[in-house]
């Protein structure tokens, strides 16, 4: 299982890690569908 492999068959980037003998995989958002900004922009506003 790697990074490689994962990208391609899901057809996005992902990143395969290996930590404690575990694998770890994360999905990484595409630049058209990240609202990163948007909740940061929302969190702790008080209406």
């Amino acid at each position: 299982m790697t990074t490689e492999v994962l990208s391609e068959l899901y057809g996005s980037h992902v990143e395969v890690i290996h930590a404690n003998g575990r694998i770890v995989v994360i999905g990484l958002p595409d630049a058209t569908t990240h609202h990163h900004a948007d909740v940061h922009a929302t969190v702790g506003k008080v209406d």
